[in-house]
């Protein structure tokens, strides 16, 4: 999903949507999304055969139905209560030195809204967990 916000679902952003109205605006970010999905597909199954792994036989039709959930619930609720952002940030790391934590957020929509943030301890060896994960919208 965050490979696919910087472009099609930011250019296909419907905000104030209708419950009747977000099917078609899903519909656009999957067809235009649809080289992002397959090229992401693509890498993972190589890189299961390199490593000689095995997958669920329904793991391609899992991904595009999960990729679909994603896209239903983002147009019927982010899209829906948020204006469309200028920018989105993808794929950064923010680190508070003081306490040695680090996290990494999915997406941020024009400081605004977070998605799926993981938050890494930096002192694994003292941390019982090494990942928690919070949803914030």
């Amino acid at each position: 999903m965050s490979l696919a916000l910087p472009n099609t679902i930011l250019n296909n952003w419907q905000y104030g949507l209708r419950k009747n109205e977000y099917e078609n605006v899903v519909r656009r970010i999957k067809n235009d999304s649809k080289q992002i999905v397959d090229d992401v597909l693509a890498e993972k199954l190589d890189w299961v055969r390199r490593e000689n792994r095995d997958l669920p036989p329904n793991f391609e039709d899992d991904v595009r139905d999960r990729f679909h959930g994603l896209m239903v619930g983002f147009a019927k609720r982010i899209m829906r209560k948020y204006r469309q952002p200028s920018r989105v940030f993808t794929g950064i790391t923010i680190t508070n030195t003081k306490s040695f934590h680090e996290g990494r957020p999915d997406a941020i929509l024009d400081g605004y809204v977070v998605i799926d943030r993981k938050a890494y301890d930096l002192d694994k060896v003292s941390s019982n967990e090494y990942e928690t994960k919070t949803d914030i919208t």
